[in-house]
């Protein structure tokens, strides 16, 4: 076991799983990991258009910092400005269930 996996006496893998018997701990642990996925997906929407964050904020007439900011925290964005993002990088956005 390396430094890394390991946790006094136990592996990582093993103190992951004991707290995600709480639903609590999961609940926040799958929150965080939704809204790194949604940052990772508009980052990647706009390398993928070849784009840099400033082009994108001269596109959807925002400054700099407030697209850096939609990119760092997408969560506490309306859809509406979301798709506005994904538009200038030439996607849409669809909410499925």
């Amino acid at each position: 076991m390396t430094m890394l996996n390991a946790v006094k006496g136990g592996s990582f893998a093993a103190l992951k799983a004991e707290a995600f018997k709480n639903d609590e701990v999961l609940g926040a642990y799958l929150e965080e990991q939704r809204k790194e996925e949604l940052s990772a997906a508009l980052i990647g929407m706009r390398k993928h258009a070849g784009l840099s964050s400033a082009q994108i904020a001269e596109k959807i007439g925002l400054s700099l910092s407030s697209v850096l900011r939609i990119e760092k925290h997408p969560e506490r964005v309306s859809f509406e400005r979301l798709d506005t993002y994904a538009i200038a990088c030439g996607f849409s956005l669809k909410i499925s269930i």
